[in-house]
């Protein structure tokens, strides 16, 4: 066996029925749906872009208010054991308040609100979309909190793609 393919990313399985010591990771395949197959992707190869046929839903959900942090883990649609650049569209909606939804790279821990972190204002009940880009950790998480409205908000994530350069 040349090549193979292993759910592993230490390839140990693969290492085992080869018979082989040594393994170079080449590139992830990923997502294997609800049938079973596959989930459609372009392969951007100067980049080593994944770009999702169809947008992979994270699901909406509550953001308590600060100093509370919410981790949400993108595991529907990021390989786990990786930490990640994505590619996503979130959005934010507080039904009775001007709301504002901060997002933060895994990277850098849930312990605290950074400085600098992506800022959703939405306006009084009006939900508010924008596409950004975050950094997963190895569980594929990242972070959010509440920051204007005082009482929790709904945010919605979806994601586009991610990157994954340790191919080139």
């Amino acid at each position: 066996m040349d090549a193979g393919y292993d759910t592993n990313l230490n390839a140990s399985a693969l290492l085992a029925d080869s018979g082989y010591t040594y393994y170079r990771r080449v590139a992830s395949v990923y997502w294997i749906d609800t049938t079973s197959k596959i989930r459609p992707f372009v392969h951007n190869l100067d980049d080593d872009y994944f770009l999702w046929n169809e947008y992979v839903s994270e699901g909406s959900f509550s953001v308590p208010p600060a100093p509370t942090v919410t981790t949400r883990q993108l595991a529907s649609s990021m390989p786990l054991g990786l930490s990640l650049r994505g590619d996503f569209w979130v959005s934010g909606l507080h039904g009775a308040s001007i709301s504002q939804v901060q997002f933060w790279d895994g990277t850098l821990g849930g312990a605290s609100i950074p400085t600098f972190s992506f800022k959703l204002l939405s306006p009084l009940g009006e939900q508010i979309a924008a596409q950004i880009p975050l950094i997963t950790d190895n569980s594929q998480n990242v972070y959010l909190a509440e920051t204007f409205a005082g009482s929790a908000s709904t945010a919605t994530i979806y994601t586009r793609g991610y990157h994954d350069r340790r191919a080139i």
